[in-house]
């Protein structure tokens, strides 16, 4: 047989132990409000602090895929004001220097067939790449 005081001592732990818990979810909802608060200042702080980004008629952001080649796959091309940049969604980069392109046309012919749509080749001294972009003629008139 249990005696009345062995039960009210182990309801005042049982509630103790329950007030401990919900205090520590308290403490705990508290500093992530904190934090979240923190973070969203610092980052509109850092926004206001950044020049504005460079005006569309000097650099071009367009998703793409590479079509032709072993690395096939899709990614970003970006047109700069010296360069041609490709990053690809597996994390492939390739950079190529506009000073270092020799040739650009958007052609349907790639070297292992024909396809439906043009796509933009860019040829450099060594090679050509073919980017499958919206509009391939825009992006040849831009690199010319």
């Amino acid at each position: 047989m249990r005696d009345s005081s062995d039960e009210t001592t182990y309801g005042r732990s049982m509630r103790g132990l329950l007030i401990i818990v919900v205090l520590g979810l308290v403490v705990a909802g508290v500093i992530w409000t904190v934090q979240r608060y923190r973070d969203s200042r610092s980052a509109s702080m850092l926004n206001a602090s950044l020049p504005d980004p460079p005006s569309l008629d000097r650099d071009v952001i367009e998703p793409a895929t590479v079509a032709f080649g072993p690395e096939r796959g899709q990614g970003t091309l970006r047109l700069t004001p010296s360069q041609l940049i490709f990053t690809g969604d597996s994390g492939r980069v390739l950079v190529l220097e506009r000073i270092g392109i020799v040739g650009v046309s958007a052609t349907r012919e790639l070297p292992d067939g024909q396809l439906a749509r043009s796509v933009l080749a860019v040829t450099t001294r060594t090679e050509t790449h073919y980017f499958a972009v919206s509009e391939p003629e825009q992006w040849a008139q831009r690199l010319v």
